[in-house]
């Protein structure tokens, strides 16, 4: 396969699994438990420590990357890199809520408000996260693993690609009754995070924190979680369009 084609490998992987479907979604919101998990602070605090935990082995997982780079792993690394990119995760969701209008099926175009929401919920979070830690890149001259400069434009923490690539996998693995189907996606979502890593732009630590932020994007607007006492938002397609509302507690 000419190298040209190879990123429009995974764009075909998730559209076939997308049109097979398995012939049966799981209505999410409509079987999603009354008593959703409730994330709590300290399961919140777990996490940051846990990502920043990791921050002590970030060298180390960059060196043994970096040594076993080639040809051959920049080329995966290209195919995945693109899961986390708007060509798969506007793209794909974009294809279900038009299928979901022609047909007339709200479920199905519920399915893709759904990833597509939980994919640019999980953008809008790490942007701040990036924009406050301001994190080198691992790429850069004379870079340690704790330069941290906020507010400086620099963007490596938590990472984009796997975010998105995450948020959206796991919606779309939530709302997918075959085990194939799940672990496809979550395959794609996983070799996203690595495709960061083998090319040198993203830490460890940076990955795993992305893969956070994706999933709990995802649980919140699939109706799995409630985090800090913030709800699921409820989606409601008719004629008219899609209208999304979001309930919160305090």
């Amino acid at each position: 396969m000419p190298k040209t084609l190879a990123p429009r490998a995974p764009l075909r992987l998730v559209i076939l699994a997308l049109l097979l479907f398995a012939q049966r979604p799981i209505p999410v919101q409509a079987q999603a438990s009354d008593a959703p998990h409730s994330v709590q602070w300290w399961e919140a605090g777990l996490a940051v420590g846990g990502v920043t935990a990791l921050i002590l082995v970030d060298e180390s997982v960059k060196t043994w990357a970096q040594d076993r780079r080639s040809s051959g792993t920049d080329e995966a690394g290209d195919i995945f890199r693109h899961v986390g990119q708007p060509e798969v995760w506007i793209a794909v969701p974009a294809v279900i809520i038009g299928t979901g209008l022609i047909t007339g099926n709200e479920h199905t175009t519920a399915v893709g408000a759904r990833a597509l929401g939980s994919a640019l919920l999980g953008g809008a979070i790490l942007q701040s996260i990036k924009t406050a830690l301001g994190r080198r890149r691992p790429n850069e001259p004379d870079v340690g693993v704790w330069d941290f400069i906020p507010f400086s434009g620099n963007q490596s923490m938590p990472s984009g690609h796997t975010a998105t690539a995450f948020a959206f996998a796991t919606s779309l693995a939530d709302d997918l009754d075959p085990i194939w189907a799940k672990v496809g996606l979550y395959g794609l979502a996983v070799g996203t995070g690595w495709s960061r890593i083998n090319d040198n732009k993203h830490w460890f630590s940076d990955v795993v924190g992305g893969a956070i932020i994706g999933i709990t994007s995802a649980k919140l607007v699939n109706g799995r979680w409630e985090v800090f006492g913030i709800q699921t938002p409820g989606i409601f397609v008719s004629d008219r369009g899609t209208t999304v509302s979001w309930h919160a507690t305090f």
